[in-house]
């Protein structure tokens, strides 16, 4: 920072030096002065950039989805459950260690979480535990941000490029 600052202390633009020069240095002394100050300009852009895209004081907004959308994707604005406690005993994992509630495209959804790591959706108050049709999930993600179009919807079955299991 300081090299930079008396770099710029040094450098005439209007008012030029005798010889001409915007620097008052001569040979590899003028290239070392004005490729400093090129190069320290660009580092403090870059820094500044890198700064400002972690979002300081969130001057640029939450990151974070808005309730209004988060209630979109949910489809109910109302807590109601209305979940069999019978279909979460009946689910594959007998050893259930955590159950999740949420709602997905207006219908509540349990997501079991097993003694073993695994995970399981279950329970769309049916008496079979199912994972959440493909449909459902892109008519949620739909209500989630209306005006952005849905070019394809898969289930991942194997990994890919953007999505990994965690599991080795």
């Amino acid at each position: 920072m300081t090299g930079l600052w008396v770099g710029l202390l040094r450098v005439r633009l209007r008012r030029r030096y005798a010889s001409g020069s915007v620097s008052p240095y001569r040979g590899w002394a003028a290239w070392h002065h004005i490729g400093g100050l090129l190069g320290g300009l660009t580092l403090l852009t870059f820094v500044a950039s890198g700064w400002l895209s972690m979002n300081p004081n969130r001057w640029f907004g939450p990151r974070a989805p808005s309730q209004a959308m988060l209630e979109r994707y949910a489809g109910v604005t109302a807590p109601r459950w209305d979940l069999d406690l019978a279909a979460v005993h009946a689910t594959a994992c007998s050893d259930v260690v955590e159950v999740r509630f949420a709602w997905l495209g207006g219908e509540p959804q349990a997501v079991l979480s097993c003694q073993d790591g695994s995970t399981l959706a279950c329970c769309s108050w049916a008496a079979q535990p199912a994972p959440p049709a493909v449909s459902r999930l892109a008519t949620a993600a739909q209500q989630l941000l209306p005006g952005a179009p849905i070019r394809e919807a898969a289930l991942l079955t194997e990994e890919d490029a953007y999505w990994y299991s965690h599991h080795l």
